[in-house]
């Protein structure tokens, strides 16, 4: 039976339980924890699944950022009795209404789910709620959202369809952090912060839009995942916002990648959506910020004029742009005009003679090959969202060796009886690897991997709130009391030293443990800062190399 702990420095907490057998922590949201309390529960007091499981459902009790999601904890938990209730009458009524609070928020498949298990599993008196409606195709194919009606300034229409479909969405509201303002990622759920990290404090698009009619609420942000191969192109200061001219700089990047383009919510900069990875090296320079994960881009939906309205496949153009923009050194004269791929010859693609061997070695530099080897699919829709991501990886390594891809996916753990089922003329496999070849352009050896060469960011120079590479050595390793931490402690280099923190690497296979006195460069890794001290976040999305 669940057991739950209050935090003591901050609203919420956390619940310790075991689910089909595997131990588990459950995030507790504020408002979750606010319920618990006034149902009678107090720290360290075990909580009845007649309340944990309406509570997952909903989504104010969660996943920790790396583990099971909603779906595989509701699977674990075995049906309740709506004849056996361990809940009194005065509980269950003050259970109901905080569920009924929250049936406006939920998207129709998490309303469906928490409809049947009041119906089966509770003696809760039953809602009724309509919910959005769903239009099949003409010719009875997938269902599309139709989004309801909204008094906000969003022109949902003019969202790419790729971004109304997915689950990825956070709002936003201004706040002034060490004298800067910033936008501060908001659940749509109950209002409480949210974490592009952790798919238990994202919606679907229409219950944010619903949430833009509360109080502090800013506006929409979209999660950039390792699931979506969408990345963003932020561009600041580059727009007069009463005239609508652009740089000279901002025009020739927009017209380089030539993808849906729109304002941001000052008017003064735009945000550029393409389908790609960004390559290894620094993200932003002089206004120029590109991400592809663990960071969220507000949307307004402003269309900038004479763009395209969907996101397309730019991995050259993205290339491009990072080498004249962002990875160029800072003393290095500024180009006068873009290479583009049809005006100068595109990105070369070299022979490779990698051996399945060596694609593998080469592979598992990157923490995101190695989680989809070994056959995890969390932060994917589906099995086959999962198979195109490692068959993209596949295409950059083999240089789009059609044969040699098959040959080293067959070794993976995502191999499975489908991947030889018949499509038409072709199987599954074969129009994967097909669709992935089309999806990478050119082989780029130094996109995913740990490159040696690529510049690191020396310790002193470390910015917050972005992805960094660095190259330190550890000084000092603790304990950890904490279920979701394996490690803590200081990393130094020659600049300074910075916290470290690496979290629940079980569940993302971490092949090195850090001890003291050893040098490791870590890519990816995601800089923070938390009671006024920078943290390193070394997690799934992180490359960990020992020097």
């Amino acid at each position: 039976m669940p057991k739950f702990h209050e935090y003591q420095s901050k609203p919420g907490g956390y619940i310790q339980t075991s689910i089909d057998g595997t131990p588990q922590t459950l995030h507790v949201s504020p408002s979750a924890g606010t319920l618990l309390k006034e149902l009678g529960f107090e720290y360290g007091d075990y909580i009845p699944r007649d309340v944990t499981k309406p509570l997952i459902i909903v989504g104010t009790i969660g996943t920790k950022p790396h583990g099971r999601t909603k779906w595989e904890l509701l699977d674990g938990i075995p049906e309740l009795s709506t004849e056996y209730c361990e809940l009194n009458e005065s509980q269950q009524e003050k259970l109901r209404e905080y569920l009924h609070q929250r049936v406006g928020d939920l998207s129709e498949p998490v309303f469906d789910r928490l409809a049947t298990f009041i119906e089966t599993e509770s003696p809760l008196e039953s809602f009724s709620q309509t919910k959005i409606s769903i239009k099949e195709t003409a010719e009875g194919g997938p269902a599309e959202l139709q989004i309801p009606p909204t008094e906000s300034d969003i022109d949902l229409e003019a969202i790419p369809a790729e971004l109304r479909r997915a689950d990825s969405w956070l709002c936003w509201r201004r706040e002034t952090r060490d004298s800067k303002p910033t936008k501060v990622p908001i659940s749509p759920h109950d209002g409480e912060f949210g974490k592009v990290n952790d798919e238990s404090t994202w919606a679907s698009l229409e219950v944010a839009v619903d949430a833009l009619s509360r109080d502090g609420i800013d506006g929409l942000g979209f999660v950039f995942t390792e699931g979506n191969t969408v990345a963003g192109i932020d561009l600041d200061h580059i727009r007069n916002p009463e005239s609508g001219d652009l740089s000279s700089k901002a025009t020739d990047i927009i017209e380089t990648l030539d993808s849906y383009t729109e304002v941001s919510p000052s008017g003064t900069g735009v945000h550029v959506l393409v389908k790609g990875f960004i390559p290894d090296g620094r993200q932003r320079h002089d206004g120029v910020e590109l991400y592809d994960s663990d960071r969220f881009f507000t949307v307004t939906s402003e269309h900038l004029p004479d763009t395209p309205r969907e996101i397309r496949v730019r991995h050259d153009e993205l290339a491009v742009v990072h080498e004249e923009y962002v990875s160029r050194d800072e003393e290095s004269t500024p180009p006068t005009t873009t290479s583009r791929p049809n005006q100068t010859p595109e990105i070369p693609k070299p022979e490779t003679d990698l051996n399945a061997e060596e694609v593998i070695t080469y592979g598992h530099r990157n923490q995101k090959f190695r989680q989809l080897w070994n056959g995890k699919t969390t932060g994917y829709p589906s099995h086959s969202e999962a198979d195109m991501a490692l068959c993209v990886l596949l295409a950059y390594y083999t240089g789009d060796d059609k044969s040699l891809m098959d040959t080293v996916f067959r070794r993976s753990k995502l191999m499975r009886d489908k991947w030889d089922e018949l499509r038409g003329n072709q199987t599954y496999g074969e129009l994967t690897l097909e669709k992935a070849i089309q999806f990478v352009d050119s082989y780029d050896p130094h996109l995913h991997g740990v490159d040696a060469a690529a510049p690191h960011t020396p310790i002193g120079q470390l910015d917050t709130e972005h992805k960094a590479t660095l190259e330190a050595t550890v000084e000092t390793v603790e304990s950890v009391p904490a279920d979701t931490i394996d490690q803590a402690g200081e990393l130094a280099d020659d600049t300074g030293q910075i916290r470290f923190v690496v979290w629940d690497s079980e569940y993302w296979d971490l092949e090195e443990e850090f001890t003291e006195g050893s040098t490791y460069r870590l890519a990816d890794a995601w800089i923070t800062e938390y009671q006024g001290q920078r943290q390193v976040h070394i997690n799934e999305h992180t490359a960990v190399e020992e020097h």
